[in-house]
């Protein structure tokens, strides 16, 4: 790992020194600073408002003036190139969550969009009494560790960190894989709700940018439309594609054709103008589809879950319901998160 005084002194010195002599280091150093920038954050104590008390030692955790821990930052949060770091992070780039759950705990997590699917984060445990001492106790590495990122990961490892959080959670992740399997005895309970998710979500796809050449008026009867066919549509042994075979039947042929040959046909001596237009139409029962396809069993499990904190599930879902709470309780003990921002250059637990 390369010494983080190699980035932190320079910063400091450019922070003492001229915009002049500042510039002349950037261009001759090359790394920008990235990895430290010290412009943002106040190099003296945290101000403190009137009536409101000082922090204790060990409720706060210094991050501008903790070396070790920027040197930390600095190999887990840096983007690497054949394991070198050759995107230095920058502590604008991260963001700093206190764990109610977890007294003393931080999560920091890296945010840069401007790097292909790079998500690390880590959790900390703060010393008591100190506010330089810290362990950490869990470091997620997106380049390394070949798990797809999604909003819920970072829930989901701090959940692993306790052993009652880790139990439940595999009860529920098992009980919702059998509720999945068996969703044809059930779902017929929440069906409804499911389709008037799916008409909203799909009108307001149609409200987009994407289908606004047609105009207002096309668009609000494509929305009518589908708002019909599913009014119509009853659950059969398979919901979703009940739904899916609705749409089809009452609009598929019409504005897409047989096939893609028989579309491509249809558009034939159109103007271009016209042949967008076609297009657009025929994206209103190709979207719907798709929209069905990829949304239907996440609302249907959303409404399962909704009725059993509510206590208005279906008897048949009652024993996993009975899981489904347990599990909720302490998950959203133990993975709660509150944002906190640098003042000062420390973080306030």
């Amino acid at each position: 790992m390369m010494n983080i005084k190699q980035y932190f002194f320079p910063a400091l010195l450019l922070l003492l020194s001229g915009p002049a002599m500042r510039a002349a280091a950037i261009a001759e150093d090359g790394s920008g600073l990235q990895v430290v920038k010290l412009e943002e954050i106040n190099s003296g104590k945290a101000p403190v408002v009137a009536g409101r008390p000082v922090p204790a030692p060990g409720n706060t955790l210094e991050v501008a003036a903790n070396t070790p821990l920027l040197e930390e930052f600095y190999g887990f949060f840096g983007y690497k190139l054949n394991g070198k770091v050759r995107f230095p992070y920058s502590l604008e780039r991260l963001r700093f969550y206190k764990l109610p759950g977890w007294p003393g705990y931080l999560m920091i997590q890296v945010e840069d969009t401007s790097l292909p699917e790079f998500h690390n984060f880590m959790v900390l445990k703060t010393e008591a009494g100190s506010a330089m001492s810290y362990q950490v106790v869990y470091g997620y590495d997106s380049q390394a560790d070949g798990a797809d990122y999604n909003r819920n990961l970072p829930a989901e490892k701090i959940c692993s960190l306790d052993k009652d959080c880790a139990y439940w959670n595999g009860l529920r992740q098992l009980g919702e894989a059998g509720e999945k399997a068996e969703a044809a005895v059930w779902e017929k309970f929440y069906f409804e709700e499911v389709k008037l998710a799916l008409g909203k979500k799909t009108g307001d796809h149609f409200d987009s940018s994407k289908f606004s050449v047609l105009g207002a008026g096309e668009v609000g009867r494509a929305k009518t439309r589908v708002q019909a066919v599913l009014a119509r549509t009853a659950a059969g042994a398979d919901g979703k594609e009940s739904v899916r075979a609705a749409m089809a039947a009452a609009w598929k042929m019409e504005l897409c054709g047989a096939s893609s040959s028989d579309f491509i046909q249809r558009l034939r001596g159109e103007t271009p103008a016209e042949q967008e237009r076609m297009i657009l139409r025929c994206g209103f029962y190709l979207d719907t589809d798709w929209i069905i396809k990829s949304e239907y069993d996440g609302l249907l499990m959303s409404r399962l879950h909704e009725g059993c904190l509510s206590g208005t599930g279906a008897e048949i879902n009652r024993e996993y319901c009975g899981v489904y709470g347990s599990w909720d309780k302490i998950y959203r003990l133990k993975t709660g998160m509150e944002e906190r921002k640098l003042t000062g250059g420390k973080i306030g637990l």
